[in-house]
């Protein structure tokens, strides 16, 4: 049994791992490098594990924070590319 970390604890880790996925979201978009929601290439928690931006931020915490931030409705999955093809990436929903 793992042991269990305080709320307050628990609370400023979530709030650590959606500011490094954030952070790695603006980079990645920035240097135009495409990542998804779905396992596979371009999956955004494992790449974004190994990025700097991630300040350490473990892959199983971004995804987490990934369903956490698509939930409140920071991201979404925006088209790209053909419309043939149907392709989506994870983009940041901007605020009207």
């Amino acid at each position: 049994m793992e042991s269990a970390a305080s709320s307050p604890a628990q609370a400023a880790a979530a709030n650590a791992a959606d500011h490094a996925y954030l952070n790695c979201l603006d980079v990645a978009t920035e240097q135009g490098r495409n990542v998804f929601a779905s396992t596979g290439r371009g999956y955004a928690p494992k790449v974004f594990a190994v990025m700097p931006q991630a300040n350490g931020v473990t892959a199983r915490a971004l995804k987490a924070a990934q369903e956490r931030l698509f939930s409140s409705g920071t991201l979404h999955n925006e088209r790209y590319g053909p419309a043939s093809r149907n392709s989506r990436r994870i983009a940041r929903k901007h605020q009207s």
